[in-house]
């Protein structure tokens, strides 16, 4: 007897993924570049830029504030007035993004989405940087 639950799971997951632009795990949404225009347009949401400030200055997302991962738990405060507000958070790639939300997570931030590929699939995608 073959059990296909996971395999199956998987790409329904996928599935949702491309027709929605979103997938949630442990409390955090990934979403493609789409997704994350129209949370920027429709949300008042916090932008966070979680690579190093030489990343940051060589293009960034507009309205996007910097908070490099490696400084995230020592600079929380900046950011708790967003507690329970929509909080996208990017990165190069999405590798430091989604730990960056895992720590956010971790402090209490319930409203979190991690731009999947970063902000090479937002300039794939044609949008703008700064």
């Amino acid at each position: 007897m073959h059990h296909f639950g996971l395999p199956i799971a998987i790409a329904a997951s996928v599935i949702v993924y491309i027709v929605y632009g979103r997938v949630t795990t442990a409390g955090i949404k990934w979403i493609n570049a789409g997704a994350a225009q129209d949370i920027i347009k429709q949300v008042d949401a916090l932008l966070l830029d979680v690579r190093t400030s030489q990343e940051f200055r060589s293009g960034h997302i507009n309205g996007a504030k910097l908070l490099p991962v490696a400084e995230l738990e020592n600079r929380m405060g900046e950011i708790t007035d967003w507690k329970d507000r929509q909080i996208l958070v990017y990165c190069h790639s999405g590798t430091r993004s989604a730990k960056a939300c895992r720590i956010l997570k971790k402090n209490g931030f319930g409203k979190l989405a991690n731009l999947n590929g970063g902000i090479l699939s937002w300039k794939s995608m044609g949008y703008k940087t700064v």
